[in-house]
């Protein structure tokens, strides 16, 4: 998995407003978003295209439009894009995110490239650190849609909306709000050795984006150490030993997952089992799961809520990105999609509301979110670190996997 790349560096992407898209030297351009060093980006001359303009491009290609998502969701929104666009041609395949990776690195080694757009999320940073030097994707930043996204956003490709991983609590078990406060909240156990809360996850070595989670939290060590002594007054006290699997020593997210490891978890696979046991827990209870399960609250009447501040912060950011695959046969039709689907010049597009949910969060500061009952401001969160993730995801994986069988035993 790990091809280590030699640039670190960040480069400018620059967009011009006018029709020629990106502009290297043009003193009147407007300077675009700063992206990661690894982007590559797509053909500059589509960037500042507008939807009219890509449909009469796309009329002429005569190809169908082929979009590999993760998303169910997205069959619904490409209807509503045949309907606006009814001289393109759309199929849609919803894959997992391992299923679409594989697709698309068979179809490069194979020469049979079928896909034109991909909807995932980059959570070990496979994308960011091994598709675009490789030549498989490629980044697509219409300058209309992306002057409303923040620029923290843009940095490795093109994001559709927000999909958290989340602590829930017991809402009827604390009406006064989150019993948690701090990460060190979750592991405490008493001087008996009694835990402090009944846990109930998905085993994280299960689940890409739980282990890419920890693995970014390697990156906020001091900040954990930090949260530790503000909760006990003292420093954190490392309890792990970093040579029997070999990994980086006194760091707190390998320290959090070596007490989480000792701990009586629930593993459940499903997502809705998750906040089931939650909501039906007799004692102190918490689960982690991806936000958007707090609809289970209103179509079942659970008592859930989730945790939306902690120390040193709740949740990471896991977007589900848009990728334009490099020599699309459909250059014109498969940016219009991307255009559609990202909301149009004005983020006003049938699409977006195909995906409005409670728990997903469009990234557009000026789509009106009546899905969510909170901003996504409104809940701490931190940037995934795609390359720290990468480098480090196989180790924090393997100590896991080690210490999680271990304690188990």
């Amino acid at each position: 998995m790990k091809k280590f790349l030699v640039s670190i560096l960040t480069l400018s992407l620059v967009l011009s407003m006018a029709v020629c898209g990106y502009a290297q030297s043009d003193e009147n351009s407007q300077a675009g978003p700063t992206v990661g060093a690894n982007v590559v980006l797509a053909d500059p001359s589509y960037s500042a295209m507008s939807a009219d303009e890509l449909y009469e491009l796309a009329k002429a290609e005569d190809d169908t439009i082929v979009i590999y998502s993760e998303t169910s969701k997205m069959s619904k929104a490409v209807d509503k894009f045949l309907a606006d666009y009814p001289e393109v041609k759309v199929e849609h395949y919803t894959l997992t995110p391992s299923e679409i990776q594989e697709k698309v690195e068979t179809e490069n080694a194979t020469g049979n490239v079928t896909a034109d757009v991909v909807v995932v999320n980059d959570a070990a940073g496979t994308i960011y650190n091994e598709w675009y030097e490789d030549g498989y994707v490629e980044a697509y930043y219409p300058a209309d849609i992306i002057a409303n996204i923040p620029e923290e956003k843009l940095h490795n490709a093109l994001p559709l909306y927000e999909a958290l991983n989340i602590w829930f609590y017991n809402n009827e078990q604390f009406p006064d709000g989150s019993p948690i406060t701090n990460w060190w909240d979750i592991v405490e156990v008493d001087e008996s050795g009694k835990q402090a809360y009944r846990i109930f996850c998905k085993n994280i070595s299960s689940d890409t984006s739980y282990m890419s989670f920890y693995a970014n939290m390697m990156t906020f060590s001091a900040e954990m150490e930090k949260a530790y002594e503000d909760k006990y007054g003292t420093p954190l006290e490392y309890t792990y030993d970093p040579t029997v699997v070999p990994v980086e020593a006194n760091n707190a997210a390998y320290e959090f997952l070596y007490r989480f490891a000792q701990l009586e978890v629930g593993f459940i696979p499903d997502g809705d089992e998750i906040v089931q046991a939650v909501a039906e827990g007799t004692e102190p209870t918490l689960g982690f799961a991806t936000a958007n399960k707090l609809d289970q609250r209103d179509e079942n009447n659970w008592p859930i809520a989730w945790v939306t501040q902690m120390a040193p912060y709740a949740s990471t950011s896991n977007p589900k990105n848009v990728y334009l695959i490099t020599d699309t046969k459909n250059p014109a039709g498969a940016r219009l999609l991307i255009h559609y689907l990202m909301g149009g010049e004005n983020g006003d597009t049938p699409a977006l509301d195909q995906f409005a949910r409670l728990g997903t969060w469009f990234m557009r500061s000026d789509y009106v979110d009546e899905a969510n009952e909170i901003m996504l401001d409104e809940i701490s969160i931190v940037e995934l670190n795609t390359e720290a993730v990468y480098d480090s995801y196989l180790d924090i994986n393997d100590f896991w996997i080690y210490w999680s069988d271990f304690f188990a035993k």
